[in-house]
């Protein structure tokens, strides 16, 4: 997204929550990740933060985001990633490529993890929010007689290249190219099925 877009997104949104979402603001911005899925899909009573937490401070964002719900308003979580990427067929080639790509998400000194998704729950007990649920909203992509529906090879091809780019630094050039390289070939025959572990939690601030 370009530095004017990115301008322009975060102007609209402080325009819907104000000073309260400056907290989340400033941690995107910082992170030039304001690709803020930002479904903050505001609604009458409550609000949407969809794949948000995982690629932002955890307890300063809920602290801001609970502070826009009214009282009895509902707080939902979805897709919150919780350290669990799966391909198939396995090999422990996969290891050190999924053990670096998932190091990418860890930051010293932060509370940003891989494996948000799990903390969510315990985290919210630091707000006047009651958990009403929680689950899994894992993404299973995988071939359906013989191909893939709709664009899921253009997303499996995408989260690949994902990937590609987060370890570059961190991994054994060769064997990352020798593993994609075959991830690959298994995505043009249709023979490869990605899985992501995922958690939705839905909350109610109190009355």
């Amino acid at each position: 997204m370009s530095a004017t877009k990115t301008a322009e997104a975060a102007n609209r949104i402080q325009t819907f929550g104000g000073h309260c979402l400056n907290p989340i603001l400033s941690a995107a911005w910082t992170d030039n990740r304001l690709l803020i899925l930002i479904a903050v899909a505001f609604v009458i009573a409550g609000f949407t933060a969809q794949a948000l937490l995982d690629i932002l401070e955890l307890s300063p964002s809920l602290e801001a985001l609970v502070g826009l719900t009214r009282p009895g308003g509902l707080v939902y979580l979805p897709i919150t990633f919780d350290g669990e990427t799966i391909f198939e067929p396995g090999s422990s080639l996969d290891d050190a490529v999924l053990s670096a790509y998932h190091d990418t998400m860890e930051e010293t000194g932060s509370s940003r993890t891989s494996r948000t998704g799990r903390r969510v729950f315990h985290a919210l007990r630091s707000f006047p929010v009651e958990v009403l649920e929680i689950g899994s909203s894992d993404w299973i992509v995988h071939p359906v007689r013989g191909e893939y529906p709709g664009d899921e090879a253009f997303f499996l091809d995408f989260i690949l290249k994902t990937i590609e780019g987060a370890v570059r630094e961190r991994v054994e050039r060769a064997s990352l190219e020798t593993r994609l390289s075959e991830r690959r070939r298994q995505l043009e025959s249709a023979d490869l099925l990605y899985y992501a572990h995922q958690v939705d939690v839905l909350a109610q601030r109190a009355s």
